[in-house]
């Protein structure tokens, strides 16, 4: 039995020799990359021989080997890395004879689900291997390796992604990047049908700067919070189930120098004890706050450090309008 065509996102019929198409234009920008024991994917991003992959691909590492589609091994420096936003960006020695070529930007901040998208890269170091799904949700949130933050504006997605998939490219049908591909959620160690995908548009805000410095900052704010349920609103007698309570306010954060209040007493909520009586952010710079994932994707996609943040808070029945001055979050290791 034959399977019919899927739709493209434009109503005409996705073909096998569209497909084919798509992976002729972009093999040669995916490489795989070994970084001693480790190994991952990654893509060219620009005319400079740069490469982009994931920071857990290349983690503690320096010097790398990069793989081209046609098996030619080239040697690799990490010139730039991000925890954060698991990031990394790797510098190639090339010959006169080899040219790489750069694959081009998407937008990711316009994806809609549903959207058929490719990924490209060598899962289980079988380097060149494409797979087709679609955009099964966005603005999802993934916690960064080895930190207790999250990316913001994550796509989530159904093509098959495996381990060795990560740091390369996740495409739409003109060949466009709309992010780097990270993690697949699973609960066996093979496919289960949800992948993760880095967006582009934080490649967008943090190669150049590891590009220029090695590093990018990030803004802090300097709280701890949790989306206000109705048994939150219930308890605290609030007159909405949407927006962030303030749990905490981290010593010194700019969030504590801004006056943000944190939990004053604990009440048992849905069984779990939890600090209540805070304040409850219900706006930022005018934008409604639903739940916490929104004030993290706000201040990352939009701010950076030394930026005000306008927040709209409840704090006992009251609104008020605070501004805050961004701080630059503490790197990993100093993590509290």
């Amino acid at each position: 039995m034959v399977n019919a065509p899927q739709p493209q996102g434009n109503g005409k019929a996705l073909t096998t020799a569209d497909l084919s198409d798509l992976y002729d234009r972009v093999k040669g920008s995916v490489v795989q990359i070994r970084a001693g024991d480790a190994g991952g994917s990654g893509w060219v991003y620009d005319n400079e021989n740069h490469v982009v992959t994931n920071f857990h691909v290349v983690q503690g590492t320096e010097n790398v080997e990069v793989i081209l589609e046609d098996g030619t091994m080239l040697r690799g420096k990490v010139v730039g890395t991000d925890q954060y936003s698991d990031l990394a960006v790797i510098l190639v020695t090339t010959t006169q004879s080899v040219k790489l070529k750069p694959l081009s930007l998407g937008d990711s901040l316009k994806l809609r689900v549903g959207e058929r998208v490719v990924a490209v890269g060598a899962p289980f170091g079988l380097a060149g291997s494409m797979t087709q799904g679609i955009v099964s949700q966005v603005g999802r949130l993934l916690q960064a390796p080895g930190t207790r933050y999250s990316i913001p504006n994550v796509i989530q997605i159904d093509a098959p992604i495996n381990p060795g998939n990560s740091g390369g490219p996740l495409l739409n049908l003109n060949g466009e990047v709309l992010g780097v591909t990270s993690a697949g959620v699973t609960q066996t160690g093979g496919f289960q049908g949800v992948g993760l995908t880095i967006p582009v548009s934080a490649v967008k805000r943090v190669i150049p700067s590891l590009l220029a410095g090695g590093t990018y900052k990030h803004p802090y704010l300097g709280i701890t919070g949790t989306d206000v349920s109705p048994t939150i609103a219930e308890t605290m007698k609030l007159n909405t189930t949407r927006g962030v309570l303030v749990v905490e306010v981290t010593a010194g954060s700019p969030a504590e120098k801004a006056g943000i209040k944190g939990g004053t007493r604990s009440a048992n909520v849905d069984n779990i004890p939890t600090p209540i009586g805070g304040d409850v952010i219900i706006g930022v710079d005018g934008t409604v706050v639903r739940k916490i994932d929104d004030v993290i994707a706000y201040s990352e996609e939009f701010k950076k450090p030394g930026d005000t943040l306008t927040i709209t808070i409840l704090r006992e029945g009251k609104k008020m309008t605070i501004n805050i001055i961004l701080g630059e979050r503490p790197p990993p290791t100093n993590q509290q």
